[in-house]
């Protein structure tokens, strides 16, 4: 039996190529989160953080609990969560 073929992954369009020209546009990196502040662990780290990627150019990025957008240069975006409805129950 042959395998299925692998489908292409496209890779996300950027508004820019790298991280050096988001950093020298002017704006700041922009982290979209589903969460936030970031929870602590069961070790009880003293600060947080939130391993993520830039929207804007793809670059990763570590976004602690206490972040300051002016001295990082990172802008938290939270997302809202769509909730499935369940139909008939309550």
């Amino acid at each position: 039996m042959a395998r299925r073929p692998i489908p292409e992954k496209k890779p996300k369009s950027h508004e820019f190529q790298s991280i050096e020209e988001c950093e020298e546009s002017g704006k700041l990196h922009r982290a979209e989160v589903k969460q936030w502040p970031p929870p602590r662990t069961r070790s009880g780290e003293a600060n947080p953080f939130v391993s993520t990627r830039c929207t804007r150019c793809g670059g990763h990025l570590l976004v602690y609990g206490d972040n300051d957008p002016d001295n990082s240069g990172i802008e938290v975006i939270v997302m809202e969560s769509e909730r499935k409805e369940l139909s008939g129950k309550k």
